[in-house]
């Protein structure tokens, strides 16, 4: 187990190492599909609310990994609460 911040040297490189990656960042997508290995599992416990105009509500919920880019990579990824979209 590693853990890491998002001011840790060479983060990229550790990430990519990862069968598992837990993010708790704290910033909307911040893990980009770059920073992660084919067939990792990824568990995103952020929850960051983003400007959304085009929405009823004015904002929409996101995790601190990218999903989109993301899920294509990923064997699994845990979904942000309350966004259907994902």
């Amino acid at each position: 187990m590693t853990v890491c911040h998002t001011r840790t040297t060479d983060l990229k490189e550790i990430t990519r190492t990862a069968d598992i990656l837990i993010a708790a960042i704290g910033q909307p997508n911040y893990v980009t599909a770059d920073m992660v290995s084919d067939g990792v599992v990824v568990i995103d416990v952020g929850i960051n609310r983003v400007e959304a105009p085009e929405r009823k509500r004015g904002y929409k919920l996101v995790g601190d990994v990218d999903f989109q880019a993301v899920s294509v990579k990923a064997l699994a990824i845990t979904p942000v609460p309350g966004e259907s979209d994902q």
